[in-house]
This record gives structure tokens, sequence and C-alpha cells, in this order.
């Protein structure tokens, strides 16, 4: 393989040419080349990202219902093999750090319900 084309897919390569890897099943490139898992807009390094930053299976599922445990393995595997190199993604989701949040602090500020 040529030097100038032994390179890694890339978000925004062609990836039907020769010289580039297809994503492996169950990931696939949205119309701007960013890889989301099959059948979803959901971005596969976002998913990753959730579950590099901690979060387990199980709660990633519980927060993207529309996902299969498959899924979310296919796409830390694509995460693995293929580094995400624009800005990070969020390392838990929005329903997360609210689960986890204490929100007694707020009191003093909510209206008294009757």
């Amino acid at each position: 393989m040529d030097r100038d084309h032994d390179h890694d897919w890339r978000p925004g390569d062609d990836i039907a040419g020769p010289q580039r890897r297809a994503p492996p099943p169950g990931v696939e490139t949205d119309r701007s080349g960013i890889p989301v898992i099959a059948g979803t807009g959901i971005e596969a390094h976002r998913i990753a990202a959730l579950i590099a930053g901690g979060m387990d299976l199980d709660e990633v599922l519980g927060d993207y219902l529309s996902l299969t445990r498959g899924q979310v393995l296919a796409a830390k595997a694509y995460a693995d093999t293929h580094p995400w190199t624009g800005a990070p993604y969020p390392s838990i989701t929005a329903k997360k750090a609210m689960r986890d949040s204490d929100l007694s602090d707020l009191e003093p500020f909510l209206p008294i319900r009757q």
C-alpha cells in the first residue's frame, strides 16, 4: 500500500475508496462523515466517551432506551480502534448528571406546593 494513502479512516473521508476501511457492522457514517450507530443519529464516539467516563453499560442503555447492548458495544469497539480527533464528547449524560446531583440546595428557590 502506498504510504501516502496508508492511514485509518477519519470523519469526512470517503469510506468507499480502496485504501480506506469501512466502519464495522453496527456503525455507519452520516451525511457529514461522522460515525454513528447504524439506524440512529447517535455518534459512536459519544457513546464510547460515556463508557470511558465511568458510566456502565446498563446506565448507558437506561439513558439511551433506543439502543441495544450490541449497538453500544459496537460503538465502543469502533471508538477503541478509531480515536476521535475533534472536540471531546461529554463523559456523562444529562440524565446521569441530574440523577447524581444534590438538588436540596435549590429548595429555597422552589415554590411551595400545597
